[in-house]
This record gives structure tokens, C-alpha cells and sequence, in this order.
């Protein structure tokens, strides 16, 4: 027998992600414009969509529309998470200036880049949840697996990793994120208020500065108070590579605690910013990050001459 399907049919299963052909136990269909014929297919064949693979989706908060399909600046979507969710591995979300709300990567191989880098693309928890959540969806582990390039992480509030849970980022300001520690319940001590910038991200090129890891005192009418977390204000269970962990508060370990870091990562040590208080995070000349006029670690390549201002 011979059937023909429509692509038009077929648009609200496939209008997240082009097709790229159909075949029908391993045999590629016949084309002709928008429907695909099958020749000769059994009751019991399968029937199989391959995907377009290595697009490019694009996000634009401020003239994007979530009903389009993100193939083209001109049909951009305006919400980040609603790029994600179309996006399969190997693909790639360009995403415009704005403030985003925060996202759920899962274990997806994605790259999420900004088009003008962090000062002008922010990802914001707005104080209620944690900005970038990246984990495996059957262990909950975090997952290195997707990359986000060029973006600010703030005003992010979770257990663990209010900044980002999991993730591999790159060039990205982390600040201002608190991984808050309520009383734990039975088993939960372990993972409570750990990780405020950062939880089992791989990082690389990242500036981490005044995130909170809140600590658990216990409860004092107890004989041997339970306490927990308080550990790793700036990053908790990460890899570093030429990052800069600075000014974060935490009972134990306020920048870093059980992570690794390559030795052009500097920790705990003041990296002699222009003006931190005011967002300004560019090096001055002065700073131990600056090896013959170029910045080794952190998220700013500007390098300002003298010494910090006042």
C-alpha cells in the first residue's frame, strides 16, 4: 500500500522543532513539497521523524512573541524557558538583551548564549527561586550538559545552587543569590544552604561575588544540636577554571567549599575591582588577575588603569 502524510497535518506535533525527513523502518520516505509517501509499509511498520539538528532558536524579551517559532529574529520568542523546552541536543538559543526569568535545562546538551554578554542579559530569581537549574531529571543530580555563555545570575533563592544548579558557565556574573537553610527534615541536613553563587556547576571564566550560603544553628532546647549548610556562599561542589570567588558569606568555606579550581582562579582573595559596590567589576591594572595588561580569571576583560577608585 502507499500512504501520504500532510506535514501541514502534522504541524501541532511538529511545530517545536523543523523535521528534517521521515522514514519507515530505516527507509527514507519520498518527498514532494510539504507531504512524504510511503510505499509498500506493513501494518506493524515504524514509522520515524528525524529533526533538523544544530539550529539556531532566538529569545527576545522585548519583541519576541512565545506563539512564534524562534527559527529567526524576526519570529523570536520572548520567554528563554519557552526556547529550552523546543531546543534538543545540539542546538543553540541567541538570546537579545532583557531580563529573563529563571530556567529548567535539565540534563539537555544546548548552548545559550547572549548576543551582547552579561551586563545587558539577566537571568533574575527575583528572590523566590533559583536563576538556572540544570540536573538529570531521573537523579536529580546536577548536569554539566548545557552551557550558558554571557549572562548575569541574580536575586536567585534556593536550598542549593540559587545562582545555578549544574550547568557548565562561561563568562557569567553570579551575584547577589542566597542558598537559603530552613529546619531540615530527617536526611535533609546534607544539602540544605550549600552552594549560594553556584552547586556542581563547571564554571569558566566567571566572576562569583556576594552570594549567601545560610547556615542551620539547630534547635537550642537540644542536648546536640543538628546543625547544617552555611557552606560555600560563593560555590559548593564545582570545577573553576580562571574564575573569580570573592566577598561571598557562608559559615564554612564563605567562597569555596569542595571545589576544585585551576591555579589562575583566585579565591578568597581581593581581586581589586573598580567599583564592586556600584556593578562595576572590570580589574584595575593593580589586580593579581592581570598578567602583562590581560585579565586571566573572571567575566570582565576590560582592565582599567591605576588603583581602585577611594
Amino acid at each position: 500500500e502507499i500512504y501520504t502524510l500532510s506535514l501541514h497535518d502534522a504541524l501541532p506535533i511538529l511545530a517545536s522543532h523543523p523535521i528534517d525527513h521521515f522514514e519507515v523502518n530505516g527507509e527514507p520516505a519520498v518527498a514532494s513539497g510539504n507531504s512524504y509517501t510511503f510505499s509498500n509499509v506493513a501494518s506493524d511498520a515504524t514509522l520515524t521523524a528525524l529533526f533538523v539538528s544544530n539550529i539556531t532558536f532566538y529569545v527576545d524579551a522585548a519583541n519576541g512573541n512565545d506563539a512564534a517559532d524562534g527559527f529567526t529574529k524576526a519570529t523570536a520568542v520572548s520567554s528563554l524557558q519557552v526556547a529550552i523546552d523546543r531546543a534538543v541536543d545540539g542546538d543553540r538559543i541567541l538570546v537579545a538583551d532583557g531580563t529573563y526569568a529563571p530556567i529548567h535545562v535539565s540534563d539537555k546538551h544546548i548552548t545559550i548564549e547572549s548576543e551582547n554578554g552579561y551586563k545587558t542579559t539577566i537571568i533574575d530569581g527575583g528572590g523566590t527561586n533559583g536563576c538556572m537549574y540544570a540536573v538529570y531529571s531521573i537523579w536529580g543530580m546536577p548536569s554539566t550538559n548545557a552551557v550558558l555563555r554571557g549572562f548575569t545570575l541574580a536575586n536567585g533563592y534556593s536550598y542549593r545552587g540559587a545562582g545555578a544548579c549544574g550547568g557548565t558557565l562561561e563568562r557569567c556574573l553570579i551575584v547577589g543569590n542566597v542558598a537559603f537553610n530552613e529546619e531540615p527534615g530527617y536526611g535533609a541536613a546534607y544539602y540544605y544552604g550549600q552552594g549560594g553563587g553556584a552547586y556542581g556547576s563547571m564554571l569558566r571564566y566567571c566572576t562569583i561575588v556576594n552570594n549567601t550560603a545560610e547556615f542551620w544553628p539547630g534547635n537550642e532546647w537540644e542536648e546536640d544540636p543538628q546543625t547544617s549548610g552555611g557552606e560555600g556562599g560563593g560555590v559548593y561542589g564545582c570545577t573553576l577554571e580562571n574564575c573569580i570567588v570573592y566577598g561571598n558569606e557562608g559559615v564554612i568555606a564563605p567562597d569555596a567549599s569542595d571545589s576544585e579550581y585551576s591555579s589562575s582562579s583566585l579565591i578568597g582573595v581581593d581581586p581589586l575591582f573598580v567599583n564592586a559596590a556600584n556593578g562595576d567589576y572590570r580589574l584595575t591594572s593593580a589586580s593579581p588577575c592581570v598578567v602583562d595588561g590581560v585579565a586571566t580569571a573572571g567575566c570582565e576583560t576590560a582592565i582599567m588603569s591605576g588603583t581602585v577608585p577611594g
